[in-house]
């Protein structure tokens, strides 16, 4: 066997902790977001966006014009952006739920 050249390991390296951060990114990152914006959250500002929340929940979907239904969507983001839910009733596997926050996330953004 023929040693590798010292340049290449390095090369190598630098990969493997490259694809390690962005594992770790992809796993860790929801979490540390949500948490960041949960500890910028007060409670009666959450309260008031439950209420709200629930006040266009309970408007019948063919009677809410389309900006009470990005409110509503707003909203919805404003929670999952926190990690915290609202009007959820289904479960996925990890690798879906990972993706799907960094899909709302990211849509928060915009």
């Amino acid at each position: 066997m023929t040693p590798v050249p010292h340049r290449r390991r390095k090369r190598l390296r630098w990969f493997y902790i490259a694809l390690v951060l962005g594992f770790l990114t992809f796993l860790l990152g929801p979490s540390l977001i949500h948490l960041g914006y949960r500890m910028g959250t007060s409670n009666s500002e959450k309260q008031t966006m439950r209420e709200r929340y629930q006040h266009l929940s309970q408007i019948k979907h063919h009677e809410k014009d389309p900006t009470e239904h990005q409110e509503q969507h707003d909203i919805y983001l404003w929670f999952h952006s926190r990690g915290w839910n609202i009007d959820e009733g289904w479960h996925e596997n990890f690798a879906a739920e990972r993706l799907r926050h960094w899909r709302e996330l990211c849509e928060y953004w915009e």
